[in-house]
């Protein structure tokens, strides 16, 4: 307000001294850390009781420092609350941060190991064993890796055990608002405190890190059994061979992809579930096809088709994987017209039409689409604008100047982004500068 010390009455605004040495009232510091966020305040301006704050992930919020010469306010306890709420944010984004970086360097390493398998394939050969593929993916790997060549398929497994773990580290449990709710409810139960901690599971929905990781697992083993059914159907098998093949518990998780990917409207995750759904339905369809002498010995669980009974024989079975699976490309066409960050994927539909229509196995599953969207990725970050969130809280970047000139499109959800004349659209909010922040994040 401009007014001297002298008229301050420090009876009723008292002063706080921070470890800096500067000196404000506390009305002056309430205002500036925007105290009324996380307390209810009462008619003299006093916090009264807690208040569930906003949960963005604002930079803008993590910056609890004197503003005067921006050192930390960590010491000093009446705001304790508000530097924890800003501690997790901070932790919050980096963890996208570093999630966003593997996530990048996985991708990598995928686009690698497949063209090696690609360049491999015309002189690979099928172990003279059998070969039984029907329970868990993670049971199928291992089948793989222990029956056929082990030095073949070494650099795609490795790195899909690499994905597993990853996936484990990212999932939401793992992240900071979850581990700290984890954590208050332990402490009630030990009694500790009478506290909880709540928050809104939409924070954790922005990141999209378990979804990207899931979703790059899946391409994995999509490459693996393509691979492998290539190869063992390059050459005449002994009779006493036998192939078993039942991918639904592959096609589950597809659809739990699918939920996964939905809550935090990441729509290019749904596409690719749909279209990896359709992708093991036309890896099955095109085994069966191939093969239907009975020494070969095909499996077709009574899970993999709904009313099961109801079908006579195997070719029935076939007939009706087949029509499913092409209702998952229609409408993962469908969700590819309708979400332009989704189309990235649409020529991958193409592929698995071919796959039902001509009985094959071997279809690369990544493109160059989805190249851009990796490098895309690695400036997510960097950018040299200042950040906003659109209405669903996914981040973007505005260039320039730092302030929206013109509309765009999320390139998660589609939502409405920019804006015009210097003016953020509706729903958009501000983030502050993340590459800035991210250069020196201390409290």
């Amino acid at each position: 307000m401009m007014s001297s010390y002298g008229e301050i009455d420090l009876d009723e605004d008292p002063c706080v001294f921070p470890a800096c040495g500067h000196f404000y009232t506390i009305a002056t510091m309430d205002g500036h850390l925007s105290l009324g966020e996380h307390y209810l305040l009462d008619a003299e301006g006093l916090p009264a009781a807690l208040k569930a704050p906003e949960d963005g992930l604002d930079v803008d919020k993590t910056r609890i420092v004197c503003p005067d010469c921006r050192r930390s306010l960590r010491g000093v306890p009446r705001f304790g609350r508000v530097v924890r709420r800003a501690l997790l944010i901070q932790s919050t984004l980096k963890f996208i941060t570093w999630s966003n970086n593997y996530y990048i360097e996985y991708y990598g390493s995928f686009s690698k190991a497949q063209k090696v398998l690609q360049k491999s394939l015309e002189d690979a050969r099928p172990a003279q064993t059998s070969l039984h593929l029907y329970r868990s993916r993670d049971q199928q790997i291992h089948t793989i890796r222990t029956t056929m060549s082990p030095s073949r398929y070494k650099e795609i497994v490795e790195l899909r055990w690499k994905l597993n773990e990853f996936r484990g580290l990212v999932n939401k449990n793992e992240q900071p608002f979850k581990r700290v709710q984890a954590l208050v409810r332990h402490a009630r139960l030990n009694k500790r405190t009478e506290e909880d901690f709540t928050f809104d599971e939409s924070v954790i929905l922005q990141t999209r890190s378990c979804s990207l990781a899931t979703s790059l697992l899946i391409r994995c083993d999509l490459v693996i059994l393509s691979d492998v059914l290539a190869v063992r159907s390059s050459v005449a098998l002994p009779v006493n061979v036998a192939t078993t093949l039942d991918l639904n518990k592959n096609r589950k998780d597809c659809e739990i992809l699918f939920q996964l990917a939905d809550e935090g409207k990441h729509y290019l995750q749904q596409a690719e579930a749909l279209i990896f759904w359709a992708h093991f339905a036309a890896l099955e369809v095109s085994w069966r096809s191939s093969h239907e002498e009975e020494r070969y010995v095909k499996i077709f669980s009574s899970a993999m088709v709904e009313n099961a009974d109801n079908y006579s024989d195997g070719n029935d079975a076939i007939t009706t994987l087949r029509t499913q699976a092409r209702q998952r490309l229609e409408q993962a066409r469908v969700f590819c017209a309708e979400h332009s960050q989704a189309r990235t994927v649409a020529s991958e539909i193409e592929e698995i039409e071919k796959m039902l229509r001509e009985s094959t196995f071997y279809q690369p599953v990544s493109s160059d689409e989805m190249q851009k969207v990796v490098t895309a990725m690695t400036r997510e970050f960097r950018g040299t604008g200042h950040w906003y969130r659109c209405r669903n809280g996914h981040p973007f970047t505005v260039g320039e100047y730092g302030m929206p000139m013109q509309t765009a499109r999320c390139p998660q959800c589609g939502e409405v982004v920019g804006g015009q004349h210097h003016r953020a659209a509706e729903g958009v909010t501000h983030a502050g500068d993340i590459e800035r922040d991210f250069g020196n994040m201390r409290l």
